[in-house]
């Protein structure tokens, strides 16, 4: 099952595990740590955060890690009093988590990683899903806003955005204004496989909201994980599969 595969994969390395809440680690009553058992010996992500703030930051071996709350901000569209907006207002750009982002983005790092829950071009076709369609004058999308989220991820250089959400496995070739571009762009690494029921990924995805050419890879229901080799002036991934550790997908970047 999912938490053997997840004890044998951490059985097998030697570097540290930061380990990141998902989506439902915070929901009312249940408390993180009874996801968390003491002998695997994880970083706690609160351990990170001061107080209640659910996004944080570090670096590692020269990569920046850029861990966001972009669970949902579907409350924006409801008339919550700013304190009770549960998901810290990262569509807004002048909120605490936007302006923390934009602060951090701008320490040197040679290579810039950001993770969030929910994924912004994926295999799953959520056309209806205010994560993507949303912004602060509803006008425009979070795909091609002047001030939304991915507007802030290209200026600060970041080089890949991964996230969860969709049960599949799915990458992006890179992407700058909602357009494929191989020099600036950010690849969207979607990598939901790691445990859970994964049949929701098709194989051959409805491509009908996503820009032509922009989605170069997605595999079907395998579970699967990432590794990184990273220098000063390339970064290497791969996605095996879980069992056979066979390479399905891979990428490079070059600086």
């Amino acid at each position: 099952d999912s938490q053997t595969a997840f004890e044998d994969l951490m059985s097998e390395g030697s570097v540290p595990w930061a380990l990141v809440l998902g989506n439902h680690e915070f929901d009312r009553g249940r408390p993180y740590w009874q996801y968390i058992d003491p002998t695997n010996h994880c970083i706690l992500a609160q351990e990170l955060m001061p107080g209640e703030r659910r996004y944080y930051e570090f670096t590692y071996e020269g990569v920046q890690f850029l861990v966001l709350n972009n669970n949902s901000d579907t409350s924006d569209k409801q008339n919550y009093a700013p304190c009770q907006i549960p998901n810290d207002l990262l569509n807004h750009s002048s909120s605490a988590q936007r302006t923390w982002f934009r602060r951090n983005l701008a320490k040197e790092s040679n290579w810039k990683i950001a993770c969030g829950h929910r994924t912004y071009y994926g295999i799953e076709n959520y056309a209806s899903r205010d994560n993507i369609h949303f912004s602060e004058d509803y006008a425009e999308t979070l795909r091609t806003g002047t001030v939304s989220l991915l507007r802030d991820l290209e200026d600060g250089g970041v080089d890949l955005f991964l996230s969860g959400d969709q049960h599949a496995y799915s990458r992006t070739v890179p992407i700058k204004e909602n357009e494929a571009n191989a020099n600036d762009g950010i690849a969207y690494i979607v990598a939901g496989t790691g445990g859970g029921r994964i049949n929701r990924g098709d194989p051959f995805p409805d491509l009908s909201m996503i820009p032509e050419g922009t989605l170069a890879a997605a595999v079907g229901d395998r579970h699967g994980y990432l590794l990184f080799e990273i220098s000063n002036s390339s970064l290497r991934m791969e996605f095996r599969e879980y069992g056979t550790d066979a390479v399905l997908d891979s990428l490079r970047i070059l600086k």
